[in-house]
């Protein structure tokens, strides 16, 4: 069992490490908002991967390959969606609030990641887990599955269905040309 540990974790590290030199290309390519929602998809289908492959190694890295590296493209993507937001606020109401939006993505990661402990928690709980037993019940199984693989792909489903108000991509260019125009009449 703990060299499966050891070869998710390396599988899991390498993963988002390539997903992350990929966000220029893939961006280059698709766009931002295409290639985010192109990353949730891939990690969708390796959480469906993740629910199925029971103890199968292979399958097991397959599907963590197919989480971790969207995620680790999602994860460096969020910084430069951050930037547009605050570009596209400031273009629409001429307020820079770089500094506001910064802290409330911050303090929004915090609060997921504390619900998410939580959730988990109690999902656990209402399937039956206990700690003391070494191997769980069928039910703690099912909701220890549910917790690590279920909740996440709602997640992504939402995510996805997210990403499809996001209409930065298309306004943001137009929004930039209108300034510049706006900028060089007032210039003369």
């Amino acid at each position: 069992m703990e060299h499966i540990v050891s070869i998710q974790a390396l599988v899991t590290s390498l993963s988002m490490v390539a997903g992350q030199l990929t966000i220029p290309f893939f961006c280059k390519f698709m766009g931002k908002k295409s290639s985010s929602i192109m990353m949730n998809v891939v990690a969708l289908i390796g959480n469906v991967i993740f629910f199925f492959c029971g103890a199968n190694l292979v399958w097991l890295c397959i599907g963590t390959a197919l989480v971790w590296f969207p995620l680790g493209y999602l994860m460096g993507m969020r910084f430069s969606l951050l930037a547009d937001v605050v570009e596209y606020c400031e273009l629409k109401s001429g307020i820079r609030a770089a500094g506001i939006l910064s802290s409330l993505d911050s303090f929004l990661a915090k609060l997921a990641f504390g619900l998410n402990v939580t959730i988990m928690l109690a999902i656990m709980e209402i399937g039956g887990y206990n700690a003391k037993q070494d191997i769980q019940t069928e039910s703690a199984q099912l909701f220890i599955k549910i917790g690590f693989v279920g909740v996440p792909m709602l997640c992504i489903v939402l995510t996805i269905v997210l990403f499809f108000f996001f209409k930065f991509d298309k306004e943001l260019p137009k929004m930039k040309k209108e300034r510049e125009a706006q900028l060089a009449a007032e210039s003369k």
